[in-house]
């Protein structure tokens, strides 16, 4: 991670910090939680060293369906949304950035109002490569719609 991949001034995605550096960065950026969506007890000891808040949540990679994913939405997007109310910022990470912590950041942009397509753009155009590699992009686009349609149902 040579910098942050950042969706809003308050929240940045991209792949797990592995290193002094990585850990400089997010402290230097005035980072205040960090979404761990690998869950990592390590992570969250460095986290607690530095004086950065982590939340962790376990997300399969692949994971097992879209319903799966659209259930942990909503935590994310209080999590973020309450650190934005705060006054603080977010790195929300999965381990490559590239297919859990962008989708769930399209998640956060379409709970805000943004239509799904504008969010994909969004993220898209901060973070390069998401979305590539093996895994089919059609699971992450299937569970983003059905979050799509739940919000709808609730009127937001």
């Amino acid at each position: 991670m040579a910098k942050l991949d950042w969706v809003h001034p308050y929240l940045a995605i991209g792949p797990r910090p592995n290193d002094e550096l990585d850990w400089h960065i997010l402290k230097e950026e005035g980072i205040t939680l960090i979404i761990d969506l690998n869950d990592d007890s390590l992570e969250a000891s460095k986290s607690k060293e530095l004086g950065i808040r982590h939340n962790g949540l376990r997300i399969d990679d692949p994971p097992k369906s879209a319903e799966g994913l659209v259930s942990s939405f909503g935590q994310t997007v209080k999590w973020i949304e309450d650190e934005r109310i705060a006054g603080g910022r977010v790195y929300l990470h999965c381990t490559a950035g590239q297919q859990r912590s962008p989708t769930f950041a399209m998640a956060y942009l379409i709970a805000k109002g943004e239509s799904r397509q504008k969010a994909e753009r969004r993220v898209k155009a901060a973070r390069l490569g998401v979305w590539a590699g093996p895994v089919k992009i059609d699971l992450w686009r299937q569970a983003l719609d059905v979050w799509t349609r739940q919000l709808s149902k609730e009127g937001r």
